[in-house]
């Protein structure tokens, strides 16, 4: 919540903001595939990575020392120097020679987004109507945007083929067959929710539609 409230006031860079949207999206992928019905804003976290700032010498930018131009900026020189000046300690300023400026490489800050705490998932049933289980992030801006073309070409040619589906079952099978409590038929309608799901967000990503406009499509059971 602290991030999400930190970005609407101080948006992010436009590309580092275009990999926020990304991970957001694979995000809702998994949310939606496996049928999380526990995604409060609590469950998953954001870590963001300011901006390391590294010295390098002998670089020109073929403009004004004060712009900014392919990531670069004019911060200081060594022994207090601004902007190719030298400030004395009577506060006074003279010009230095031009190879004494150090300018600063500013690299892009660094996000990156972590689901935790998945254990509501993979329900045998669609959620009741009195409880509604929503995906919390259906509320926030990232959800309004389309999904990306990075994101289709990453998922679509894997949930349009049979016969992933069916491997992605049977790698599930295996997993869960660990449990002490395995239940067979548990299990089909398990796979039953999750292949409406994969359907729906098949469509949804061939339709162009949001993260939004995904979760309100109809609940469907797709039986083997």
């Amino acid at each position: 919540d602290y991030w999400l409230r930190k970005f609407e006031q101080d948006p992010l860079p436009k590309k580092v903001a275009e990999n926020f949207q990304f991970q957001f999206e694979r995000l809702v992928v998994l949310d939606y595939i496996i049928r999380n019905t526990d995604r409060g804003n609590d469950n998953w976290l954001i870590q963001y990575e300011p901006p390391s700032v590294q010295s390098s010498k002998n670089v020109s930018l073929n403009g004004s020392a004060n712009s900014i131009n392919n990531n670069f900026i004019t911060l200081a020189t060594p022994n207090g120097s601004v902007n190719g000046r030298h400030h004395n300690s009577n506060g006074s300023a003279r010009s230095i020679p031009n190879n004494e400026e150090t300018w600063i490489n500013v690299d892009l800050p660094e996000i990156r987004i972590a689901a935790i705490d998945n254990g509501l998932a993979f329900p045998f049933k669609h959620p009741d109507s009195w409880r509604a289980y929503p995906y919390h992030w259906a509320w926030l801006p990232q959800a309004k945007v389309p999904f990306s073309q990075e994101i289709k070409d990453l998922v679509l040619p894997l949930l349009a083929d049979f016969h992933f589906v069916e491997e992605l079952c049977n790698d599930l099978l295996d997993l869960f067959r660990q449990d002490k409590g395995f239940d067979r038929g548990l299990f089909e309608k398990q796979m039953s929710v999750m292949r409406g799901q994969i359907l729906n967000l098949t469509q949804a990503l061939k339709d162009g539609k949001s993260p939004v406009q995904l979760v309100q499509m109809c609940n469907v059971i797709v039986e083997r």
